[in-house]
């Protein structure tokens, strides 16, 4: 998957004179947290959150002269970009790297296309790893040396079962493998597992 199939798009943008409270009545109408900025030719140069814009508003003009508050003063640039063809693996390590809850998805000229932020990602996870659909959720543990997943999967398949979805996270000399296996019992999973050098550390329904 890439960043194009998850972004949001299109972006609703503002420019860097735009006054801060007509920025944040845009944004709670539209019910999102943060708006690119941009330039007269469209090109990206910051972006602004609503949590910016009502700490500006929050404080009181002392004076009439005081100038009107616009997204200028709590834009934050440069900001961090990505493209549409970013696999979303990347993106994911772009938003753990630079600490950031989003990331602007920018086209050749620099003109944001659309955003990617840190929920679409828990979103997607969630989707992948089955959250929600009906089935055994098997974790087990096995020797990182050994690549066993797509064995497992043809065994469940041949035995009448579907992998609906799977994880695996490898760490030093050992596997966590997650399934989401539908049409078999526990027994018959745990039967058909003990094939593989694996260790089973549950088996759930949901």
């Amino acid at each position: 998957m890439y960043v194009r199939d998850l972004m949001s798009s299109p972006v609703i943008t503002v420019t860097a004179d735009t006054g801060a409270g007509h920025a944040l009545q845009m944004m709670r109408e539209k019910i999102i947290r943060r708006v690119p900025v941009v330039d007269d030719a469209g090109r990206l140069v910051g972006i602004v959150n609503d949590r910016a814009l009502v700490r500006l508003l929050s404080e009181r003009r002392r004076h009439q002269t005081d100038p009107v508050p616009t997204v200028k003063m709590v834009m934050t640039s440069p900001v961090i970009t990505t493209s549409a063809d970013q696999p979303l693996e990347g993106a994911a390590n772009m938003l753990a790297t630079h600490r950031v809850g989003a990331l602007l998805v920018v086209d050749e000229e620099e003109r944001p296309i659309g955003i990617i932020t840190d929920r679409d990602l828990y979103r997607i996870l969630f989707e992948l790893l089955g959250a929600g659909e009906a089935g055994l959720r098997v974790m087990m543990r096995s020797p990182a040396t050994n690549e066993i997943l797509a064995e497992v999967a043809n065994a469940i398949s041949i035995a009448g079962g579907v992998v609906r979805s799977f994880g695996s996270v490898t760490h030093q000399d050992e596997t966590l493998i997650m399934l989401k296996v539908k049409y078999l019992s526990e027994q018959e999973v745990r039967d058909l597992l003990r094939d593989f050098t694996v260790e089973i550390d549950s088996i759930t329904e949901g």
